[in-house]
């Protein structure tokens, strides 16, 4: 495994060279073909694991195309890849995982969904919208195909971590660096584009992602390298190192100033208490809130200033009618009666809502499970919702664990579990179906979560078989 400063620095570079080279149309479509040779390369030359892991990084960054984005082409060209070494017998065979019935209802009412739609314009946008949301399934199985090989699940929990710090980076240069000329100025990024570093910096850091994914995603990963932190105790500069990407998560959540991001941490916080309760005495927990209020207030502090948003203020402003946040209340009663006209099928994969609330344009319901409640109906909502309790019920591993006496397989099962309970949590004030990089997170979220628990049952497995000769060379003595 690379050393936590290899690839500490790998993530910075990356996140500098990702920023496409001044010029041009020509020189961004250089760029982006020079990318995509490089992951040919890298498919062919390395194991089908260090491709996933590159894409890790990569999908932050996707390229609009006719048919969807450049992370389609990655995804399709890793499973081709992927299939023909399985073929060859240089990869283990396709497995079947505990999600397929799910998976396939999922699809199944987006595709009935289909029968709702009434233009031919809406039939391509829903025939892309499907492929949008399907594709990401394919990474999803060949993840926990791919990561059952001893070694796989810790780099590629690795590979996630430093796809993060990439994001991270261009959210500070996003806030600290919008006027530097020697900074990267354009990012291939649907959600960010030649706008995102303007002379005056941001009111609310989103990066190459909008700030609600910029919140969500640091939720769950300062969950992550606390937890890698703790792990690694007996190793000073990981254990430094996965302390100070909490630090910089939680700050980054402050630099977002968005209130479900810290709803969700908090929320992902106590729960991670619940779950490893054996390794946290009470006064690492008041060492740790303590910490996490300062990451918060620096981030508060750092924010503060004209024209900037603080969350402190939008926390504290918020008003909420019933239970329902007033930033929520208009369109989320313009979408219900939208919702109405079409309950049952609902109006197809494609999302076509244009309105006003309060004067702003309104393009999305910020609310995912509305969202599959517009385009799928009362017929599909429920197909999600069993996938995600099918995903959550999976990766249970227990309670009360000790960090360092349980194997990193289940706890990293457990606290991609925790994320996968923060995602759905967000997602009911955002949506991870119009974004092309947010649909690709959940897949992986649900991905790691599955391929850990799979490899922890894997590790008892082989536990057990090494027990078993000698079991019998007892049993067999004790007849004699």
């Amino acid at each position: 495994m690379l050393h936590p400063i290899v690839w500490f620095g790998f993530a910075v570079l990356i996140g500098y060279l990702l920023g496409a080279p001044p010029g041009g149309s020509y020189a961004i479509r250089i760029g982006k073909s020079l990318v995509g040779l490089a992951m040919l390369f890298v498919l062919i030359r390395f194991p089908i694991h260090v491709g996933m892991g590159i894409f890790f990084i990569l999908y932050a960054f996707p390229a609009t195309i006719s048919i969807g984005s450049t992370n389609f082409i990655f995804i399709v060209l890793i499973t081709v890849m992927w299939a023909v070494r399985v073929a060859m017998g240089n990869e283990r065979g396709i497995q079947r995982t505990c999600l397929d019935l799910a998976i396939l209802l999922y699809i199944s009412v987006h595709i009935l969904s289909l029968a709702a739609v009434s233009t031919n314009h809406d039939l391509t946008m829903s025939l892309k919208s499907l492929l949008h949301l399907s594709v990401p399934i394919l990474m999803y199985y060949v993840i926990v195909n791919i990561g059952r090989v001893p070694g796989r699940l810790r780099f590629l929990a690795e590979m996630f971590t430093v796809g993060m710090l990439v994001v991270y980076f261009s959210g500070f240069m996003q806030r600290y660096a919008s006027g530097v000329a020697w900074l990267p100025r354009w990012y291939v990024a649907g959600t960010g584009g030649q706008g995102m570093f303007g002379d005056s910096g941001a009111a609310r850091v989103g990066g190459v992602f909008t700030h609600a994914m910029m919140a969500d995603t640091a939720a769950f990963m300062a969950i992550l390298q606390m937890y890698l932190a703790m792990y690694f105790k007996n190793r000073p500069w990981r254990r430094a190192l996965h302390w100070i990407t909490a630090a910089v998560s939680i700050y980054m959540i402050s630099l977002t100033a968005n209130r479900g991001g810290l709803i969700i941490f908090l929320i992902g916080l106590t729960y991670f208490y619940v779950v490893f309760a054996g390794e946290l005495s009470w006064k690492r927990v008041v060492l740790g809130l303590t910490m996490v209020f300062i990451a918060l207030a620096i981030g508060e502090l750092a924010q503060g200033g004209e024209g900037k948003v603080t969350l402190a203020a939008r926390t504290i402003g918020t008003k909420v009618h019933g239970l329902v946040p007033d930033t929520r209340r208009g369109v989320w009663a313009y979408i219900w009666d939208r919702i109405m006209e079409k309950p049952i099928l609902g109006h197809g994969p494609y999302f076509d809502v244009d309105t006003y609330d309060n004067a702003r344009r309104v393009f999305w319901p910020h609310n995912g499970y509305l969202y599959y409640f517009f385009t799928v109906g009362l017929v599909g909502l429920p197909a999600f919702l069993y996938l995600v309790v099918r995903v959550l019920s999976r990766t249970v591993v227990g309670w009360k664990m000790t960090i360092q006496e349980a194997p990193l397989s289940r706890g990293l099962t457990a606290v991609f579990h925790i994320g996968i309970v923060q995602f759905l949590i967000g997602q009911l004030r955002t949506d991870h179906q119009r974004g092309d990089p947010y649909v690709y997170f959940m897949w992986m979220l649900f991905a790691m979560g599955i391929l850990a628990r799979q490899v922890w049952e894997d590790e008892k497995a082989a536990e057990v078989a090494k027990q078993l000769p000698a079991d019998t060379a007892a049993v067999r003595h004790a007849g004699a």
